[in-house]
């Protein structure tokens, strides 16, 4: 077997989407990566997402957090962080301040990657 690029590697994933871990479980060593390790995701309704929007850590809208504008001319524009986004940044916040703090390479991904062979 060929050595990986990292030390580690680590897939965030909500703990209750046993059909993701699953898919993780199977593809990952199919695509040459034997070892990693979950790392729970937080979900949407977790406190840590209230607390990030009752402490104003969330950009709200106006503006638009993606454009800046007050009307990007779009209706359909996504200007609104809803918690699902944010728990996912937070998840990604809480796995990188762990890598972080160590000496390791490590590769991040979430539970619903595709590795292609090439």
């Amino acid at each position: 077997m060929r050595k990986l690029p990292f030390d580690k590697v680590y897939v965030i994933s909500l703990p209750s989407s046993t059909d993701r871990r699953a898919y993780i479980a199977r593809h990952l060593p199919e695509a040459g990566i034997p070892t990693f390790e979950f790392h729970d995701a937080i979900g949407p309704d977790a406190e840590q997402v209230g607390r990030a929007l009752r402490e104003g850590r969330v950009k709200s809208f106006p503006p638009c957090f993606r454009c800046g504008e007050l009307d990007c001319g779009q209706e359909d524009c996504n200007n609104v962080l809803i918690p699902q986004q944010i728990a996912t940044f937070l998840s990604h916040r809480e796995l990188w301040r762990k890598v972080s703090a160590g000496d390791t390479c490590a590769l991040v991904c979430e539970d619903d990657v595709v590795l292609h062979p090439w």
